[in-house]
């Protein structure tokens, strides 16, 4: 096994976290302005914005490569990208259950069972690509299943995190749209800061939808039969 190249981990891992600091800053703005205080429980918002947005960073790279060449230097930061989502997840789940008993009881669990699971199973599936996502364990599981579980594993922890939040917002939600913020916010009008992270889920998932119906259309034939080339190649 190679040794670790630190100086490569740590610039790898210092543009993630720059990524993160920067979507934990400008969420945190937000709320502040939003709501006129920032305590434990605006933190614990931010860190659930900040999770899906950083899932969300790491499932869009790949389709924007697509689109433009420009982004193919970002796909190097998926995986520190990913693991700092699985942290900011994380941390708004100890928030959540411990240091926020009073809003998140027991009985509220009981009563929001299903959007809690959801949360739950999201937040385990990226613990458990987080612990694979070292050398050691793509050549345990073999690289070709070890891909297809990143692969995978993110997708669908991404939606079962989005169906968390939108299923728990969404009464929220369209109360915001009928009758504005409640009069405890410095600025009622302005929009629920989860409204705005399931707006970036959704431009994700639409990015992959367009990029996935792009794949399954036909190719048009060639005009003329591929040239062969003289010698193998890899």
């Amino acid at each position: 096994m190679k040794p670790i190249n630190w100086r490569y981990q740590i610039q790898q891992y210092g543009m993630a976290l720059v990524a993160s600091l920067t979507t934990f800053m400008i969420l945190g703005a937000y709320l502040f302005a939003r709501r006129g205080y920032f305590n434990m429980f605006i933190v614990n918002k931010v860190l659930a914005g900040a999770s899906l947005i950083l899932l969300g960073l790491v499932l869009i790279i790949g389709p924007l490569c697509a689109f433009s060449p420009r982004f193919q230097k970002y796909l190097q930061y998926r995986k520190e990208l990913g693991i700092l989502a699985l942290l900011t997840g994380l941390a708004h789940g100890i928030i959540s259950a411990w240091l926020l008993s009073e809003r998140f009881s027991l009985s509220w669990f009981i009563d929001h069972w299903y959007t809690a699971l959801a949360g739950t199973l999201g937040l385990f599936i990226l613990v458990y690509l987080g612990f694979i996502s070292n050398i050691w364990a793509q050549q345990k599981i073999g690289t070709q299943r070890w891909w297809a579980w990143q692969r995978w594993g993110a997708r669908i922890a991404f939606l079962l995190i989005m169906f968390h939040l939108v299923v728990m917002k969404w009464a929220g939600w369209m109360r915001w749209f009928r009758e504005g913020g409640t009069s405890d916010l410095e600025r009622p009008w302005m929009p629920p800061a989860s409204l705005i992270a399931a707006v970036v889920g959704i431009v994700v998932l639409l990015v992959r939808l367009i990029i996935h119906v792009r794949q399954l259309k036909p190719k048009p034939p060639a005009s003329h039969p591929p040239v062969l080339p003289s010698t193998p190649t890899v």
